[in-house]
């Protein structure tokens, strides 16, 4: 494994991290598609599974088309960012597959620039809504309880 797949890994862990912690529903979800395109993406080529580079492509154009309808339906800058290297990322694969001169390490090397952009995008995301003083999700949900409420025990 190279230092930049391995940097890959980490940053796109860190991201999960962040945003799960400290970012809003749209963080959250967008780090749950991740995460779910990255350990599918991970089962599927350590398997051997035939087919596992279209089978990668294609879970990852679903991602793209995921993270594009969530660009236009919330208000984050960073939404449409990531769509974009999304979006990169499918066309530098549509061209290493087209393309006879582009060899297969050629085509990867550049999809991890634009997938430590993406991880980076979720992150700066997350990290905007804390700068901003927005609470997490996980602190929304934790209200705390008024005495005499019933379920709680009061005085």
């Amino acid at each position: 494994m190279t230092p930049w797949i391995l940097a890959t890994h980490f940053l796109a862990w860190a991201a999960f991290v962040v945003a799960l912690a400290a970012g809003g529903r749209v963080e959250r979800v967008a780090a749950l598609v991740l995460m779910t395109d990255y350990l599918v993406s991970a089962v599927v080529h350590t398997l051997g599974v035939p087919g596992r580079h279209e089978i990668g492509a294609g879970i990852e154009g679903v991602v793209t088309l995921i993270f594009l309808w969530l660009s236009f339906q919330q208000d984050r800058w960073w939404l449409m960012l990531a769509g974009a290297g999304l979006v990169l990322s499918c066309v530098t694969s549509l061209i290493g597959w087209l393309h006879p001169d582009i060899d297969r390490y050629g085509a990867v090397s550049a999809q991890i620039g634009l997938w430590i952009v993406i991880y980076l995008a979720l992150t700066t995301g997350a990290g905007e809504r804390w700068l901003a003083g927005e609470a997490p999700v996980l602190r929304l949900r934790a209200r705390p309880r008024r005495p005499g409420v019933a379920g709680t025990a009061g005085p």
